[in-house]
């Protein structure tokens, strides 16, 4: 393309056959309120550049990186006196229907991730980066016969950093800022004054705070253009571009650094590639000499029509529009045309001479460049967004996958837990009840070995407390008896029928569908329950008696008679007392068998003699008042031991020996490994009967409520493992369909690529008949 335009400007000049008329366009200044024109004719007016010697060639880049080559020209136009502001550019701006708009703003700064400027986010470019985030700068220092044009991407830099800029400024710039509101409408400069003024006061001591509409703007640069003057307008221009991705290089494309790749580009009217200097050239030093020479003239011609015409695809359209081989309209008449050829068609024969009449290059032009920048592409990324989804589908297949199998898992260790399998949790949580008696008579058993700690409990309680009634009744029982029935502590007798309640056998576990209860959306008359009325009734477990008086005999009896207090005495040793002891407890134990006999007597008794049913049916370790009686017997017990323990080894000293010379024999006999044995004893009956497991049994054999709670939170789990692998099963048929979406869209990228393959061959061969045969090549035609 670039020779062509070459050849052309060249033949129209110096062909003695051809005259060639110059009409230079005309500049318009402004409009007169009469509708007077005024032309003014600015053609003469050139400027000498540089000469030829001083071109602007690749190896005087000083860095193939682009930012570093700009930092280079930045410090001439700096260091030139003649450039009042270096860094003063033009910004150009679109709107989102396109209007352009330019202005000059100041650089404040650039590094290798873009330009920096600051302004006014509610002016007019403001609102324009705020729709549109593409602007494009224009550095031109005429002085050096240089420019740098810069396209790119907006962003708004970071609060901080705009507010750290604002408060570098002078204070009256900041003043300045915030009274200026850009491209808002006064009513005249008096305004500002008076506004300036009113700041200037307010803010006379005090910092200026730095307002929001105000800030930085980023331009991270996609192209970068190094324009440099020359004699006879053939200016020296390198173009650096940079994509989103890696991309393979063109022709006449050059890598550069930081992902940057260069070529040289026509400037005004044309470059001269170094090939065709040397077809100009002929053999001679000036090639001013040779255009007056017609056998040279010829000789360049025949030359010049080897050279290759290269059209980029995404010029292709302006460059036919440009060469005049279609007009600047054609798309407005061309449906209208079409229509008639279709018509016309219908009742005439196939004619190959017809049919190359009617190939329009426009319209070949038209659909390549449309296949090539819009098709393809947005084949390509359906392609690349079926390929994400089904790599996004397979990893949340697996997270379902490794959670269902997680939450199994956890379904058989709570199971575990529980020491049931899982295979009808009710049922078998209620047959682990079945076999409490028997683990509770075990207990039961092993509390005989504490024979000896209760004698020496005793023994101490009346050395010490002079307590005569007997301690810890209920342990002593069961050490004694074994874990009998409720009924022969109570009476003293062995029931002869025991009657235990009968409990309900829990149904198979049913797996029932989630679904959801979207309620009554009816419109008809139905009655609504709003939840003022309750159809089954509640059972708090509280029962309304008349005709109790609150200070009857069968009222709650909330423990606030009188009772012995417990006191807790500690005596320093030495002190002249009837037992001295370094750290003694005197003991106050109220009457625990007393209330006990108390609470029971309350239950009332009407079965007939020697027959156990319903409560007095359970052991005493079954029972939860009795359980609890011999829990906090045993941690009594047990406090009592730890102690014992802690006063033996202190008893070194004469005046503990002397404590002990009129105590029991029992008490004397003790040493401190064998109390250690009996704080072993009863910390193992403790752990056996407060164990994890243990209160799960005893609270399924108070609450049936408690089995399915227990039974629903496991299946919840199930339920759950359930749903994951449902949403596994729908992912795995959507990455299918993700899948088939693929296969279905390959063939058309395929076919399409055929396509513009025979769009460009058609269009290629059109153009070089145009041009005598010349070779077209056109460039970027990929998809």
């Amino acid at each position: 393309m670039l020779q062509l335009h070459l050849f052309e400007v060249y033949q129209q000049t110096w062909s003695k056959n051809h005259t060639a008329s110059v009409s230079l366009p005309s500049t318009r200044i402004c409009f007169l309120s009469t509708g007077d024109t005024i032309q003014m004719d600015l053609s003469n007016m050139r400027k000498k550049y540089k000469g030829d010697e001083e071109s602007f060639e690749e190896d005087q880049l000083i860095s193939l990186d682009p930012i570093k080559q700009f930092a280079e020209w930045f410090n001439q136009a700096t260091k030139c006196p003649e450039i009042g502001e270096a860094n003063a550019m033009c910004l150009s701006t679109a709107s989102k229907d396109g209007r352009p708009s330019a202005r000059m703003v100041l650089l404040k700064g650039y590094s290798n991730e873009g330009f920096c400027f600051f302004t006014n986010y509610e002016s007019r470019k403001g609102k324009e980066l705020e729709t549109n985030p593409h602007a494009c700068l224009v550095f031109h220092w005429e002085p050096l016969s240089k420019q740098v044009r810069i396209e790119g991407t907006v962003e708004k830099i970071s609060r901080q950093k705009s507010v750290e800029y604002f408060h570098s400024r002078p204070k009256s710039s900041q003043i300045g800022a915030v009274v200026s509101r850009q491209s808002s409408v006064i009513p005249n400069r008096q305004y500002l004054r008076e506004k300036n003024a009113e700041l200037e006061e307010k803010y006379k001591d005090s910092e200026v705070p730095a307002p929001d509409y105000w800030g930085g703007y980023i331009v991270k640069p996609t192209l970068i253009e190094f324009w440099q003057g020359q004699t006879n307008r053939l200016h020296d221009r390198i173009v650096f571009t940079r994509e989103g991705g890696e991309t393979e290089l063109q022709e006449m494309q050059h890598q550069a650094k930081g992902g940057w790749v260069y070529h040289r580009e026509r400037s005004h009217w044309f470059c001269i590639p170094e090939r065709a200097k040397k077809l100009l050239t002929v053999g001679h030093n000036n090639p001013a000499q040779n255009y007056n020479n017609e056998k040279t003239r010829d000789e360049i011609k025949e030359n010049i029509q080897h050279l290759p015409i290269d059209i980029h695809s995404s010029k292709l359209l302006d460059w036919l529009v440009d060469r005049r081989h279609c007009s600047l309209k054609w798309q407005n008449v061309v449906m209208v045309i079409r229509e008639k050829i279709n018509a016309a068609l219908q009742d005439m024969p196939e004619n190959e001479e017809i049919k190359q009449l009617l190939m329009g290059s426009s319209e070949l032009a038209s659909l390549l460049s449309r296949s090539v920048s819009y098709e393809g592409p947005a084949l390509r990324k359906q392609v690349a967004k079926a390929q994400q989804l089904q790599q996004e589908l397979s990893r949340r297949e697996l997270e379902c996958q490794s959670g269902a199998a997680d939450m199994r898992e956890r379904y058989y260790a709570a199971c575990k837990q529980y020491g049931i399998k899982g295979e009808n949790v009710a049922r078998e949580l209620q047959g682990l009840v079945k076999d409490l008696p028997t683990v509770l008579d075990e207990i039961g058993r092993k509390a005989s070995c504490l024979e000896e700690t209760i004698k020496l409990y005793a023994a101490f309680t009346k050395f010490v407390c002079d307590w005569s009634e007997p301690v810890l009744p209920l342990l002593s029982f069961i050490q004694q008896k074994g874990n009998t029935t409720v009924y022969e502590w109570r009476t003293g007798n062995v029931p002869t029928v025991i009657e235990r309640p009968v409990v309900m056998e829990a149904p198979p576990d049913t797996v029932t569908e989630e679904t959801i209860d979207w309620g009554d959306l009816s419109n008809g008359d139905e009655d609504v329950n709003t939840g003022s009325a309750v159809e089954e009734e509640v059972d708090w477990g509280i029962s309304l008696e008349s005709g109790k008086e609150e200070t009857g005999d069968c009222g709650i009896d909330w423990g606030e008679t009188k009772t012995s207090a417990v006191e807790i005495e500690v005596v320093a040793a030495g002190t002249d007392c009837k037992y001295t002891f370094s750290f003694w407890i005197k003991l106050h134990i109220s009457k625990r068998h007393n209330v006990l006999t108390k609470l029971i007597s309350h239950t009332g008794f009407t079965g007939p003699e020697g027959v156990a049913r319903g409560e007095d049916a359970f052991s005493l370790l079954e029972n939860a008042q009795t359980r609890n009686q011999f829990i906090d017997e045993l941690m009594e017990l047990e406090v009592f031991l730890c102690q014992r323990l802690s006063e033996m080894s202190e008893e070194g000293d004469m005046v503990s020996m002397s404590q002990f010379q009129l105590a029991p024999s029992i008490i004397q006999g003790q040493t401190r490994k064998r109390v250690q044995t009996m704080l072993a004893d009863v910390r193992h009956l403790l752990e056996e009967l407060t164990s994890q497991r243990m209160k799960h049994l005893f609270m399924i054999q108070a609450s049936p409520r408690y089995v399915e709670r227990v039974s629903d939170m496991l299946r919840q789990k199930l339920k759950q493992a359930d749903i994951l692998v449902l949403k596994q099963a729908s992912l795995a048929e959507r990455r299918q369909e993700a899948l088939e979406e693929q296969a279905r869209l390959e063939p058309r990228i395929d076919l399409l690529t055929a396509n513009i393959k025979e769009l460009q061959k058609l269009i290629e061969t059109e153009i070089s008949k145009r041009y005598n045969k010349r070779p077209v090549n056109l460039m970027g035609v990929h998809v």
